[in-house]
């Protein structure tokens, strides 16, 4: 079995919760930075790459599938591990991925983000996009978007697939078929389910069961975090297992097909985008040494094509 990935960490997680995190056993994780319009992308963008720019690569990134040109998290942020985790467990250093999480209801604002030529796709390993509208939910489903994982709210109260919450978009069976045929991820987060309200507890259980049934467990992704952004709270991250028992209990789903959704199809996102960026960059540098000063625009516009279809 792949290694085990949460792929909704804080922007900046702390040293804390990156030890608790090792000694549940992640092997990775992805820090969310969460926008709501293009403008803001384009910002995280280029703190992204002047972050990137700043971290020294590491020699070796081969026990996690596809972590090359991803980082460890440094040693000293794993130094508090035993007043982190409650139990003993295993503590080796986690992959540290990144994440750019666009929260709209304008299609315009979608595509000027996420398209294939944006910035964000040869700058952000993963790149997911909260729905705010019907519209932006059946942009994303159509793989016009340059998006690896769509993130639903189900915590306003009821079943997106349902169609019963009164903010929430529409999820129908047709359009999560066709998303998850072109390779994109639909993302349960199990925060809500330990510290939310019964509301929210009831939407997330409701939209995981109605996305189980209409792809049959292929294309879905569970992470720690909540829907409305900011990552885990230490409280409420679980072991690997331990999360992929509530999906199965909660939504109905296969054990085999709820643990795939804490490993295998994470790491196949992180190879996927690890793949891109790789490709976005390598075409920027081309551009530099061409002198065409293609930019970091001229290297999203590769990125397309490292898409391909991923079922279960």
């Amino acid at each position: 079995m792949a290694s085990f990935a949460d792929l909704a960490f804080p922007p900046h997680p702390t040293p804390p919760l990156l030890a608790l995190a090792a000694s549940l056993g992640l092997g990775a994780v992805a820090t969310e930075t969460v926008v709501t319009s293009a403008a803001e992308a384009s910002a995280a963008c280029a703190a992204a790459a002047a972050a990137a720019a700043a971290a020294v690569a590491p020699a070796d990134l081969a026990s996690f599938p596809g972590s090359g040109g991803l980082r460890p998290a440094p040693p000293s942020l794993l130094a508090s591990s035993s007043s982190a985790s409650p139990t003993p467990g295993p503590c080796r250093t986690p992959v540290i991925a990144t994440r750019l999480t666009l929260a709209t209801a304008d299609p315009a604002e979608a595509a000027a983000a996420l398209s294939p030529g944006a910035p964000a796709v040869s700058t952000f390993t993963l790149l997911a996009l909260r729905p705010l509208s019907d519209r932006v939910l059946a942009q994303a489903c159509s793989g016009s978007l340059a998006i690896d994982i769509i993130a639903l709210d189900w915590t306003a109260g009821g079943s997106s697939g349902a169609g019963t919450s009164s903010g929430a978009p529409r999820l129908r069976p047709a359009a999560a078929k066709v998303a998850v045929g072109r390779g994109i991820a639909f993302e349960v987060p199990y925060g809500p389910l330990l510290g939310g309200d019964a509301g929210a507890r009831r939407g997330v259980l409701a939209g995981a069961a109605s996305l189980a049934r209409a792809t049959r467990g292929a294309g879905i992704v569970l992470s720690s975090c909540s829907p409305s952004g900011g990552g885990s709270a230490p409280h409420l991250l679980r072991s690997p297992r331990d999360a992929a028992s509530l999906l199965a209990v909660g939504a109905g789903l296969g054990r085999g097909a709820a643990l795939a959704a804490v490993s295998s199809r994470p790491a196949a996102l992180l190879e996927r985008g690890r793949r891109r960026v790789a490709a976005g960059q390598a075409a920027a540098a081309a551009a530099v040494a061409a002198g065409g000063g293609g930019g970091v625009q001229a290297a999203g516009g590769g990125g397309g094509g490292e898409r391909k279809r991923e079922r279960g």
